[in-house]
């Protein structure tokens, strides 16, 4: 009934009829969140082109269809929220949520670094979509210092710069599909926080401070960009008709309505409208890039979530997505011809296996001399899958494993990753270690005891309280989570001292290409 009710939006709105190129799923994804959820934060030009149509589209809603959704909790999952380190902290942003906790019950993520998770309560989903819709609007996303981010499409960065990074002669990342612009900060968020955990001896064997160089080859695309690289690094953007480039640089002047605490900001981004697939991997503007993003445009199948309807792959466009598949294994094998590039990240928010293990299992095949696949996010559990029966090429067992996919079942949106790692190369310096700061740790308690107060409330008043023997399971579970935690930073640390211990010699040797 709500999916008619939205397709009958779009269709007397006129918004079907003028966006007839685009798939009709994808446009009930972007009308969905854009009437009834908390707004769009991505989908580039399509979501302008649909916001042109909103105004008409409400009027042909039901009344009665929010309250009917907020029932039914359509559109209410969780919602994540990256902390712009660039700009401000961990404990910073959860002290300015903590008056919302009557609206979300907040969780700091175990997989993803500065991501905080924001889940709607019991019976409250129309309260939450709401709450959320303010903070899409509030200060603390139009400033910069936070970003409405899918957990899932916070993965690229992550893997791309999980294990550390630095490697003789640079350190340099290219975004080869950047706009509009989220993985291109979130990169450099990582790269500043492990460029200024490095000693000073450590950084004199990298050739210059990182930047990351991120690509967009059409020109609106491009300028949101560089917007958004000036939003979220805290700068002005300057760009100049020659190069079209936008730089972000050294800053310790905090952005208007930001945290007041000052944060150096050394490493450099720089939104560049230029077609990834026609740059020169010799040119020397490349001579330091030892990483590359690669996100190139997907049939956006991942974006749907379950109450589409199970059937959406056997109504999906095959004959499109082969040609997505075509495009992205050229970008792919493109991405590693670079020479100097030493890992690649590969993903897409589709299921489709076509554009995903198809597209890695037929440009490996003719690279396997040069390069392997990595093991990325090593605690997420859900993995790739088989090649489709169309694609002529296949991967190992353990190939196979070393893909991460993530689905609704995971509270994301369907996603897929695959890290390669030049052969013979690894990273010179471990990242920092992250952990949650003490502030935040004991301010996301206080939420999750208000909420847990909270919810004993409403159940004394239905008879119903919690026993004495769930409490004490809890807290036997809480210690042994806590145990799991000290168990992996001990782990990490001793990982990171082997690391050193066994690259020290390489720092003054030739890097084997």
């Amino acid at each position: 009934a709500n999916r008619g009710a939205l397709e009958a939006a779009l269709s007397k709105s006129g918004a079907l009829e003028e966006l007839e190129d685009a798939p009709k799923s994808l446009l009930l994804v972007l009308a969905f969140e854009m009437l009834l959820g908390s707004g769009v934060t991505g989908g580039g030009q399509l979501k302008r082109r649909l916001k042109a149509f909103e105004a008409e589209m409400r009027k042909h809603l039901p009344a009665n269809l929010m309250e009917k959704v907020g029932k039914e909790g359509l559109g209410a999952h969780a919602r994540f929220l990256r902390v712009n380190t660039l700009l401000t902290s961990d404990a910073e942003v959860i002290r300015r949520l903590k008056g919302d906790e009557s609206a979300w019950k907040l969780e700091i993520d175990d997989d993803i670094p500065h991501l905080l998770q924001l889940k709607p309560l019991p019976d409250n989903d129309k309260d939450f979509r709401v709450a959320v819709r303010g903070l899409a609007t509030g200060d603390l996303v139009q400033s910069g210092q936070a970003v409405l981010q899918d957990k899932a499409s916070c993965f690229s960065a992550q893997a791309l710069l999980q294990d550390g990074w630095g490697f003789a002669g640079g350190a340099d990342v290219i975004d080869a599909c950047a706009a509009p612009g989220n993985k291109t900060t979130h990169a450099a968020a990582l790269l500043q926080e492990w460029w200024a955990s490095l000693e000073a001896s450590a950084k004199e064997t990298i050739a210059a401070t990182p930047k990351v160089l991120a690509f967009d080859k059409d020109a609106e695309r491009a300028n949101v960009l560089r917007q958004r690289i000036s939003q979220l690094c805290g700068h002005r953007a300057s760009a100049t008709k020659t190069t079209k480039t936008t730089k972000t640089t050294k800053t310790t002047k905090a952005k208007k309505g930001a945290s007041k605490q000052a944060i150096a900001v050394n490493v450099v981004a720089e939104g560049i409208e230029g077609d990834f697939l026609t740059l020169d991997p010799s040119d020397d503007r490349f001579a330091g890039v030892r990483g590359i993003l690669l996100d190139p445009s997907c049939s956006g199948s991942g974006m749907r979530r379950r109450d589409e309807g199970a059937d959406s792959s056997a109504r999906a466009d095959m004959k499109r997505i082969r040609a997505l598949s075509a495009f992205q294994s050229k970008a792919l094998a493109h991405a590693l011809s670079f020479p100097q590039a030493h890992r690649v990240v590969y993903s897409t928010c589709s299921v489709h296996p076509e554009e995903n293990e198809d597209v890695v299992a037929e440009v490996l095949s003719a690279k396997r001399e040069e390069w392997k696949l990595v093991e990325c996010l090593n605690n997420w559990e859900r993995r790739g899958t088989s090649t489709s029966k169309g694609c002529q090429a296949q991967l190992s067992d353990r190939e196979t494993g070393c893909l991460v996919r993530a689905a609704p079942e995971d509270g994301t949106h369907g996603f897929f990753v695959a890290c390669f790692q030049r052969v013979g190369t690894a990273p010179l310096y471990a990242g920092p270690e992250w952990r949650p700061p003490a502030a935040a740790v004991q301010d996301s308690a206080d939420l999750k005891r208000a909420t847990k107060r909270k919810a004993q409330t409403s159940e004394e008043a239905t008879g119903s309280m919690t026993t004495a023997g769930e409490a004490a399971d809890d807290a036997v579970n809480a210690r042994r989570g806590a145990h799991k935690r000290k168990s992996r930073s001990a782990e990490a640390r001793r990982a990171r001292k082997r690391r050193k211990r066994g690259l020290m010699k390489k720092q003054t040797e030739p890097e084997k290409e």
